[in-house]
């Protein structure tokens, strides 16, 4: 028995360290591919979306005005550090036709109509959860996502879940100085 326990001993003293760690778990093949939302040069899928005061609109109705969708959220910092920059863009651009959608996640109505009033935020918004028609449309899994729309009704920049965009820039772009 000593003889046995010596051996098992030096097996396990010889035995490469490797040998006894936990091997990762093969990769496992995804049973549909990940959704991806719309390119860039694409039409922008349109959708109909009844803001807070209860009027129906729908994004085609935008046509001729370059559209930012807004996908976002009081409860998201990303979101709201973004604002500021939004209030800029709309208060310098929208007499010359530049409109923001916002499409709110998972807020109550009066927690939202509070939180746009405290900021001035004037833009049409609609609500929806996170997984509502609208997200689903396109294909949005992260907050914020931003989907700006030209005045042909493509896509110009797509920054879904997560991303972020220059809107300054992209503006500038498309409304240059007279």
């Amino acid at each position: 028995m000593t003889v046995q326990v010596v051996l098992i001993a030096l097996a396990l003293a010889l035995a490469p360290v490797s040998a006894f760690q936990a091997k990762p778990a093969a990769p496992q093949s995804p049973t549909k591919p990940a959704a991806t939302g719309p390119k860039v040069g694409s039409p922008a899928p349109d959708f109909s979306y009844i803001d807070l005061a209860g009027t129906r609109h729908k994004l085609s109705d935008l046509k001729g005005k370059v559209v930012l969708l807004d996908f976002w959220g009081t409860w998201c910092g990303p979101c709201v550090a973004g604002i500021p920059k939004m209030l800029a863009a709309y208060e310098k651009y929208n007499a010359r036709g530049f409109e923001i959608v916002g499409i709110d996640a998972l807020d109550s109505k009066e927690k939202l109509q509070t939180f746009l009033t405290g900021r001035k935020i004037t833009w049409t918004q609609t609500m929806e959860d996170d997984d509502g028609p609208i997200a689903t449309l396109y294909n949005v899994a992260g907050w914020p996502s931003y989907f700006l729309i030209g005045r042909d009704g493509k896509i110009i920049v797509a920054a879904p879940n997560g991303g972020e965009i220059d809107l300054a820039a992209e503006l500038a772009k498309l409304f240059p100085e007279r």
